[in-house]
């Protein structure tokens, strides 16, 4: 299982899912936004088999 953070209208929380998709509904189900802005639910790995995950921005 894999760690995520959701982030949706200034509020984050930390999600466990096996997948990026399973990581987003849990989210949404969360968050519960309007059906017209579920789209604005963003979800971003931080925890893969137990190990962080470390994004870098490349040029």
């Amino acid at each position: 299982m894999n760690g995520y953070k959701a982030f949706y209208n200034g509020r984050e929380t930390d999600i466990h899912a096996d997948t990026l998709l399973q990581a987003k509904e849990k989210a949404v189900a969360f968050f519960k936004p309007p059906k017209s802005k579920t789209h604005m639910v963003h979800v971003h790995l931080c925890e893969k088999d137990g190990e962080q995950v470390t994004h870098v921005a490349v040029d």
